[in-house]
């Protein structure tokens, strides 16, 4: 017989033992739960008198589905004089449902991102899961929720209700705010998750300071790098009915 090591309490072993002396002596599974959680058998026996010999064999744990994720990094100017940002809890996965909308703005009771700034629109914008036609993969849509105010994606201009879906990797801007999105894949279809981060500074600032490797010609222009989000090909934003959003 093959014994196992293992960390647990002589009381609790004594206490084992005491119970095995109702079963059966041989092939008795007893079902313990561990202080972690994990389902552990075990098989008792007796091998001579008052002792027991315990072996474990540890249950297959079911491999848990990786979950899309959207890393979202959070800029306002005056962040350190307003705490527009304090209501939004940060370097905290909150996980909701693939079919939940969520939205942000300054209301409350509809919104599950506040944002606590009197020139922020009731409901500002809104992100939701989708999925193309004849794929599998789940993509995030971001839509305009804002009649006054535009929501620009990267280089492109979100009108009231247009909606895009999100790149990889992109800059929201509205008004002072600026968010910069990352999306990390999974496999799950039934969940996904939002996590924030606060930025120290612009996040304009942060992508455009790049060492300068090449000499700057005399007329002192540089030409820009095209390879930043706002500068690459731009996609046509789609407009949808009021009654979609």
């Amino acid at each position: 017989m093959q014994y196992c090591k293992w960390d647990f309490t002589k009381d609790l072993l004594y206490k084992l033992y005491l119970s095995s002396k109702t079963f059966p002596l041989t092939d008795k599974r007893k079902k313990l739960r561990t202080t972690e959680s994990k389902i552990i058998w075990f098989e008792t026996s007796f091998i001579g008198p008052g002792s027991l010999a315990i072996m474990s064999s540890f249950e297959e744990t079911e491999t848990e589905e990786t979950v899309h994720c959207l890393h979202m990094k959070i800029y306002h100017p005056f962040q350190a004089e307003k705490q527009v940002f304090r209501s939004i809890p940060l370097f905290k996965k909150d996980r909701y449902k693939t079919d939940e909308m969520v939205k942000f703005g300054r209301d409350n009771s509809s919104c599950k991102y506040v944002l606590l700034d009197n020139r922020v629109s009731r409901i500002q914008f809104a992100l939701q899961l989708f999925r193309h036609r004849d794929s599998s993969e789940l993509c995030f849509e971001i839509k305009n929720l804002s009649r006054r105010t535009k929501l620009l994606v990267d280089n492109m201009e979100l009108d009231y209700l247009n909606k895009t879906e999100l790149p990889y990797k992109c800059i929201l801007r509205f008004g002072d705010y600026q968010i910069l999105v990352e999306r990390e894949g999974g496999e799950s279809l039934d969940y996904f998750e939002i996590c924030f981060e606060l930025a120290a500074r612009s996040l304009l600032q942060e992508m455009l300071y790049v060492p300068c490797l090449q000499p700057i010609p005399e007329n002192g222009y540089v030409k820009p790098d095209t390879s930043l989000p706002w500068s690459s090909n731009t996609l046509t934003p789609i407009e949808v009915d009021e009654s979609e959003s």
